[in-house]
């Protein structure tokens, strides 16, 4: 008598689980003959149909369905289906949202692309992990959708978040110094201070405020502020000394 073909033995494993959905030894076997025979779409079919009927987690089922559907079947809009079904049942699933926001980078939608990476920036329990989400979001804020004021904002969130992270703390800079708004400026400068940042960058960011601030009357009092906590930090600091003397020398109107 001859052996049960592929076809014959997946027939009968698919009957013992619609008979006995929660049956593992039949999910084990149809598993290992999908995988074995290259049967891509029934394996995702498989992992998602039990994540569906059984009782502990579904996520790992999910997560591996979608990462079959994004890189055997190259089917992105169902892998997308399934990281968002994935998400529903586990909202601050690391592996979805990262994969998420990488076929939303892919695709170009900004705004989704955003809201997903805002979503893996909250969901992060290592501050510096949401530190470099934050980055991120801010840079898509600030290059794709336009909205400095946004960034600004949350480069400073990031820097509260990772005092080392220079990127977002010189972005966040020469934002709020576009934006004119240089107290925040200042007061970001100021906790990343406090928070133990390198002195010689935070030194020639100080002085890099308070130079931009000389010819700015009504913002002498933040920019001699500034060159002072660039000169303390490192008397060297690029331009800080220069543009003391010429705030000190700036003609007062009063």
């Amino acid at each position: 008598m001859s052996a049960p073909s592929l076809d014959e033995q997946i027939r009968s494993h698919l009957e013992t689980l619609e008979a006995a959905p929660g049956d593992l030894r039949a999910f084990r076997a149809l598993e290992a003959l999908y995988e074995g025979a290259s049967r891509w779409e029934d394996l995702v079919s498989l992992y998602e149909g039990r994540a569906r009927v059984v009782t502990e987690p579904g996520a790992p089922l999910l997560a591996r369905a979608a990462n079959l559907a994004r890189q055997k079947l190259k089917n992105v809009a169902r892998a997308e289906e399934l990281y968002r079904q994935l998400l529903r049942t586990e909202p601050g699933h690391p592996e979805a949202l990262r994969s998420m926001t990488d076929l939303l980078e892919d695709r170009g939608d900004w705004p989704a692309l955003a809201a997903a990476v805002s979503r893996e920036a909250a969901a992060a329990t290592d501050p510096r992990e949401a530190a470099r989400a934050t980055l991120r979001l801010a840079r898509l804020q600030e290059e794709r959708l336009g909205r400095r004021d946004r960034a600004a904002l949350l480069y400073a969130r990031a820097c509260r978040l990772d005092p080392t992270l220079e990127e977002a703390r010189g972005r966040g800079l020469a934002c709020f110094t576009a934006l004119r708004r240089h107290g925040q400026a200042k007061r970001m400068l100021d906790a990343a201070r406090d928070a133990g940042a390198e002195p010689r960058a935070l030194a020639a960011e100080y002085a890099r405020l308070g130079a931009a601030l000389v010819e700015e009357p009504l913002e002498h009092d933040v920019a001699m502020d500034a060159l002072i906590e660039a000169l303390s930090l490192d008397r060297a600091a690029p331009g800080a000394a220069a543009a003391r003397e010429r705030l000190k020398a700036y003609p007062r109107s009063w």
